[in-house]
């Protein structure tokens, strides 16, 4: 272990700090750092095989003799399946191979998986299902979250049945150990040891966690045990108010699926994952097979929101499928399947008080919320009431209401979308009432010191705005601030009205320390860098090649990587904005490790001590004597044997600051008062991510999580039908999301900050982008009318009813006792 300097913070405030890296670690980038490759805007390494078609997708992949699989699925909510006869099924021409669920489980929601069938050709197979007679003792079930908290609601679960911790896998639901109680999804890190907030694995610390027929409450105090009451009681000023927000479904452009194939007793297995290696293992603890007889290939993959975590029935069931019929099985779901069993976020209902001194210094914040996960976990949505600000006294208390439909999935910053949507808009109405500017009053309560800079840069101006980025280039242009132009809510005149609203979010630094890079370097000077992780559509691949190229100071056309394969070295699971923060350090470490060989093979062709030398665009040359040195691609060419092979893991963090990541958004809308539609014209995005490793895919990402956001603010809703218990509008003509013509321009700032916590400075930039959307959104619209739409999504009804004067949601009859 050495003690080093480095230099850490952002453009305009800078420190020198000492951290303690391990010697296995090259010395860190930090602020004072010039960099030739990482940092360039970069084109994908795929890029081309993407647009071209070459890039093969689970939905293209065939093997010789590749049967269809297909599966039957529950057409009601809540039933044992008193028999289930496939006889028909099995002795139709061409059918291959039958699953069928045991006589006597339980059907916990619509959808679930009763029956599958593999045969020759998609039609035979829907034919197969078509033949598969079941008798459903059909039970009693609830759909709604508000019903279900009632007392007398038809129990979702015995309490044998009940889920303890995160949603249950899917996997787990009649395909694996039985009940959806039997365990708890694998984390989806694929099992390695991580750094996560509380809001990303598990409960908060020092949860109280009580379950009462189908509501599961956890607790939460800071300090332990506040009296909330009398510390409302220091407020001159309260807000306080009701949220809702709605079932949001998984809808990436590419469908769960995977292609199934036995060799011997081994299967392999390719799918559309965000976490290879936790497929591998519940694959294996489904069928009861040690699980380096199972490969998991996931070469590319077109979008994972977090509902891509685990293996999923259909994983199970085409090795199941595959094994019984000595043949490949592909399975990929259709859309209709997509919406209703593969994972939602949560809805909620959200009573929040927030209480203030005249100064604006926030002194206490109380939180009851609920909301349905269906059959799963993880309805909460404190984590932005419990990180967002610097708060005396808080408590959160919040629900998960056990519903018949199918089990919630994390998607994308779980939590916090729903809850900075209620926070953000309660800052709002604490500042209109202390007459407060919302900025001001924003900046003297946030918690973390850099998204304070990134408020004050983004409403003070003049703004850096990356408009295009290349090979080489990064072109801006400065603009002026965007806040001062907001005006009074609803003084605009004319029927269509604009408004200016700004919201903040927050996300944490996550880091899987399971993950291990393997590199070679070859005597003519080009590497293959070796990870399995899977690059999920976010440039894993690239800056994988990027900081090996740049710590080896060789082109990026020198480096070539290989990852999606549990055949290869351990790879995180890409999600919780943990990917490049756990992979970039680790590929750096392994280079780093690779130059040292070569250096000491310099040395010895210099005669001086490996010490004494350094690598200077690619001449090695002794430190003394900067006349002479050897190119490095002279000294790889006289490495002993065909290569030199290093491997790393990713080491612990250093004593960094800066804990949390965020961002800050201002949206400007057009509210037309006659119809009540809301037209969102501009987006302007600040947000920090560490080191930016390649501003071109931070730009994508962050452009991608603010469409997201507006399609959960303005469009997208899950519609049960509460009298026959099923999702409705399983298509995407009914699931309304947003389009090209609904998105508005864009604008981002990259916020590049050295926090010091890895040699790379990288932190995670996937969850921050989509945060903020939605408040910020829903504050512009109140700036625009004057009057505020509480609930999402925000449709030209709500917004209509709003203007009149009607309750956009109607009061809790008794919010203080919403959980008792």
């Amino acid at each position: 272990m050495s003690r080093r300097r480095i230099k850490i913070g952002w453009d305009g405030r800078s420190e020198e700090i000492d951290v303690n890296v391990p010697d296995s670690e090259p010395v860190p980038w930090d602020a004072a750092s010039q960099l030739a490759v990482v940092g360039q805007p970069t084109p994908r390494l795929d890029a081309v095989a993407k647009v071209t078609g070459r890039a093969k997708y689970t939905q293209d992949l065939e093997l010789p003799g590749t049967l269809v699989g297909r599966i039957l699925r529950s057409p009601v909510p809540s039933a044992r399946l008193a028999s289930i006869d496939v006889e028909a099924a099995r002795t139709l021409e061409g059918v291959r191979a039958v699953w069928v669920e045991k006589e006597g489980k339980r059907v916990f929601y619509a959808g679930q998986e009763v029956a599958a069938v593999a045969a020759t050709t998609a039609a035979i197979a829907e034919a197969a299902l078509a033949l598969i007679q079941v008798r459903y003792d059909e039970l009693p079930f609830v759909v709604d979250a508000t019903a279900a908290r009632e007392p007398g609601a038809p129990p979702v679960f015995v309490r044998a049945e009940r889920p303890t911790a995160r949603p249950p896998s899917p996997t787990q639901i009649g395909l694996a150990a039985g009940s959806p109680a039997s365990t708890t999804s694998s984390s989806s890190d694929g099992g390695g040891a991580a750094s996560a907030s509380p809001e990303a694995e598990g409960e908060p610390a020092g949860a109280r966690v009580k379950t009462d027929g189908n509501v599961r409450t956890t607790t939460v105090s800071q300090p332990p045990g506040v009296d909330i009451d009398r510390a409302f009681a220091e407020a001159d000023v309260v807000v306080e108010n009701t949220f809702r927000t709605q079932v949001q479904t998984h809808a990436a452009l590419e469908t769960h699926g995977a292609l199934a194939a036995w060799s011997d007793d081994q299967v392999t297995i390719w799918t559309s994952t965000q976490a290879a290696y936790a497929v591998r293992e519940q694959v294996a603890q489904a069928l009861k097979i040690g699980k380096d007889r199972v490969r998991v290939l996931c070469e590319h993959m077109g979008g994972g929101f977090g509902a891509k975590f685990d293996a999923g029935p259909h994983t199970v069931l085409a090795a199941r499928l595959a094994r019984e019929a000595k043949a490949p099985v592909k399975i990929m779901l259709s859309r209709h399947e997509e919406h209703l069993c593969t994972g939602n976020r949560p809805d909620s209902v959200q009573w929040l008080k927030l209480g203030a001194r005249r100064d604006g210094t926030l002194v206490a914040l109380h939180l009851r919320s609920y909301g349905t996960p269906g059959i799963g976990t993880g309805a909460g949505v404190g984590g932005p009431a419990r990180a967002l600000y610097q708060i005396k006294s808080w408590r959160t208390e919040e629900a998960d209401v056990f519903t018949n439909a199918g089990p919630a999935q994390p998607f994308r910053a779980p939590g916090h979308p729903q809850g900075t949507f209620a926070l953000e808009q309660s800052i709002d109405e604490l500042a209109a009432l202390l007459g407060m500017d919302p900025v001001a009053l924003r900046k003297r309560n946030l918690a973390n010191p850099v998204q304070l800079a990134e408020l004050d840069r983004i409403t003070s101006g003049p703004l850096s705005i990356v408009t295009q980025a290349g090979p080489g280039q990064a072109t801006t242009m400065r603009r002026a601030a965007v806040w001062p132009g907001r005006g009074r809510p609803g003084a605009g005149a004319g029927v269509i009205k604009r408004g200016v609203g700004l919201a903040c979010g927050v996300w944490y630094r996550n880091v899987t320390r399971n993950t291990t890079v393997q590199l070679e370097l070859r005597p003519d000077c080009t590497v293959e860098v070796r990870c399995g992780v899977q690059d999920i559509g976010t440039g894993t691949r690239t800056l994988m090649a990027m900081v090996a190229a740049e710590e080896l100071q060789l082109p990026l056309s020198a480096i070539s990587v290989r990852l999606g394969d549990t055949g290869l070295p351990h790879g995180p699971g890409s999600g919780g904005s943990t990917t490049a923060t756990s992979v970039a350090p680790t590929v750096r470490a392994a280079a780093a490790m690779a130059r040292k060989r070569v250096m000491e093979i310099a040395a010895r062709l210099l005669v001086a001590d490996p010490g004494e030398l350094t690598l200077q665009d690619g001449l090695i040359v002794v430190k003394r004597d900067l006349g002479g040195g050897i190119r490095f691609a002279a000294a790889c060419a006289k490495m002993s044997g065909d290569k030199i092979s290093v491997t790393a893991s990713r080491a612990a963090d250093f004593e960094g600051r800066w804990e949390r990541t965020g961002g800050v958004q201002v949206a400007e809308v057009d509210v037309d008062t006659r119809t009540g539609q809301v037209r969102v014209a501009r987006i302007t995005a600040i947000h920090d991510c560490g080191r930016v490793l390649n501003p071109l895919t931070a730009v994508s990402q962050i452009h991608g999580g603010i469409v997201q956001g507006l399609s959960y603010a303005l469009f997208e809703a899950r519609v049960m039908d509460e009298r026959a218990g099923r999702m409705v509008n399983t298509d995407l003509e009914s699931y309304r999301i947003a389009g090209p013509a609904d998105c508005p321009e864009i604008e981002v700032a990259l916020f590049p900050t050295s926090p010091g916590w890895n040699s790379t400075g990288a932190l995670g930039l996937g969850e921050a982008p989509t945060i903020p959307t939605a408040a910020a959104i829903a504050n512009a619209i109140h700036n625009a009318i004057g009057v505020r739409v509480r609930e999402l999504p925000i449709t030209p009804d709500k917004v209509l009813a709003a203007l009149a004067g009607a309750a956009a949601t109607a009061p809790l009859d008794d919010p203080k006792g919403m959980l008792e």
